[in-house]
């Protein structure tokens, strides 16, 4: 076996030299696309699937390997398992140790947080009583099923620096529907954050290098 590990790019559907727990999922040849980015830009999700990992055998012959720990799959009589083998990871460390994030978690962890303000209502019905969420910016209650959670500084690129922004606790509000549409925006993007939209393309440069950082060995 090869210790080199590899990726695979969603866009050519080629193998790459890759290292472990790194999002991107397309080669440096075709980082500029940055397909990953648009789609976690648009769910705010990054799945498991970004961390897709290979190994190489005698052959050239490419097989999945764990995603936490890089270990190959292999069947009981040691030769490589299917690359539709179902189990991703070699261990349930190795499953924790993985970073990804789905949103609606995020989300539901987030509420449930210190960070955010809830009480319960009671409904009139029994003992049936629903949650309600407190807003950051005018402290009106809120049902939880109305609550819009935004980000107080907004993530232009996803540079490895910026990405944790999206998921952080510490970086999200809970806001009612008018505040968050309509006073938060309007002076967010207006006020606060004008520096950062005019250095944009500078932090989009950053984060086609910290892809490029990641396979020298192909530049």
């Amino acid at each position: 076996m090869n210790e080199q590990l590899y990726k695979r790019c969603r866009v050519c559907n080629k193998f790459y030299p890759g290292v472990l727990h790194d999002w991107h999922d397309s080669c440096p040849a075709h980082a500029k696309f940055k397909l990953a980015e648009s789609r976690i830009k648009q769910t705010r999700s990054l799945s498991p699937e970004h961390y897709d990992i290979y190994w190489k055998d005698d052959k050239g012959h490419f097989h999945r390997g764990c995603r936490g720990c890089g270990k190959p799959f292999l069947k009981k009589d040691g030769t490589p398992a299917s690359n539709n083998y179902s189990v991703r990871w070699c261990s349930k460390e190795c499953e924790r140790k993985t970073p990804w994030h789905l949103w609606s978690l995020v989300v539901e962890k987030f509420l449930d947080s210190d960070h955010v303000e809830g009480r319960q209502v009671p409904t009139g019905r029994h003992e049936e009583s629903f949650t309600e969420i407190k807003c950051h910016v005018c402290g009106k209650w809120v049902p939880i099923g109305k609550i819009d959670i935004h980000h107080t500084t907004p993530v232009y690129t996803l540079a490895d620096n910026e990405l944790d922004l999206i998921w952080n606790f510490s970086n999200l509000q809970a806001l009612c529907k008018n505040c968050h549409k309509g006073n938060v925006h309007a002076a967010v993007y207006e006020e606060k954050h004008k520096k950062a939209l005019l250095d944009a393309e500078e932090r989009r440069k950053k984060a086609i290098d910290d892809i490029k950082k990641h396979y020298k060995v192909l530049f």
